[in-house]
């Protein structure tokens, strides 16, 4: 439900109130941005000038493509895993088999878990950079993850 002060602004606006305040039409200055730290204005223009994001944002989109990465290299893993125990289950050796495709997916996850172990220390570190206000990103849970794919 619009309240009193929607309806003002839509009104003002249908009447072209604010078609010509100063600065219409450029872009938004936003160069003094009140909830960067004074200390860090500087570094984070120099940043801008020069089209290079901050660390933590760059950390932040590693971490998001890493983890999407490791999920799918987890759930390739599980479905090459199953594929794998249907053959051999199929074998002349079925036991066998079995044993050997166990052997590999084992080692398969362990490498997969170190993997998670390496992004979570990434989680860590971009939320101790991040600065206040930003969202921190969350630990991979890789037994979670493992877990609801077996």
């Amino acid at each position: 439900m619009p309240s009193l002060m929607d309806d003002i602004l839509k009104d003002a606006m249908n009447k072209g109130e604010f078609d010509n305040l100063p600065g219409a039409g450029k872009p938004l200055k936003l160069d003094n941005d009140p909830h960067t730290p004074a200390e860090l204005r500087m570094a984070y223009k120099l940043l801008k000038d020069n089209d290079l994001p901050p660390d933590w944002i760059a950390g932040g989109k590693e971490i998001d493509a890493t983890r999407d990465q490791l999920r799918d290299d987890l759930r390739k893993a599980v479905r090459r895993y199953r594929g794998e125990l249907h053959d051999a289950a199929r074998s002349d050796q079925p036991e066998q088999g079995r044993l050997r495709v166990e052997g590999r997916f084992a080692t398969t996850v362990d490498g997969l878990r170190d993997r998670a172990k390496a992004l979570n220390r990434l989680v860590l570190n971009f939320n101790l950079k991040a600065p206040q206000g930003v969202a921190h990103k969350p630990m991979f849970d890789f037994e979670r993850e493992y877990q609801q794919l077996k």
